[in-house]
């Protein structure tokens, strides 16, 4: 038996500019986010999500489009890939200002040196 997808979506039967997408193990950080990306897209009219229950783990995401053109799919597409571009930027800006950080840390040697934590990895 196959598990579910992670992700599917209920169409507005009426109107392909009306959806819910229902994802399996998200909450709040994930809907959070990209709500707060596709509330600043123009062509988003509604868009909110919900968590059902506590004890489930699913959140539902409703999405409209004023656009007549853009569905709810391609809408939600494009705030995903809004999402991805800001956290690639939130990566890279961390990662150079860290890199500084521990450049501008001064070297020690001997036995001081060997009790402080390790520089952080990044995989």
């Amino acid at each position: 038996m196959q598990p579910p997808p992670p992700m599917t979506m209920i169409p507005d039967p009426a109107d392909a500019r009306n959806a819910t997408f229902v994802f399996l193990q998200e909450d709040h950080t994930l809907g959070n986010a990209l709500r707060y990306m596709l509330i600043k897209h123009p062509k988003t009219h509604f868009c909110g999500y919900s968590i059902p229950h506590p004890s489930e783990a699913k959140m539902h995401f409703r999405l409209q489009s004023s656009d007549p053109e853009l569905s709810a799919k391609d809408l939600l597409h494009e705030g995903v890939d809004s999402l991805k571009e800001m956290l690639h930027h939130i990566d890279s800006e961390f990662t150079k200002e860290l890199a500084r950080f521990q450049a501008a840390q001064p070297t020690q040697t001997g036995p001081a040196s060997q009790s402080q934590s390790a520089p952080i990895d990044k995989e």
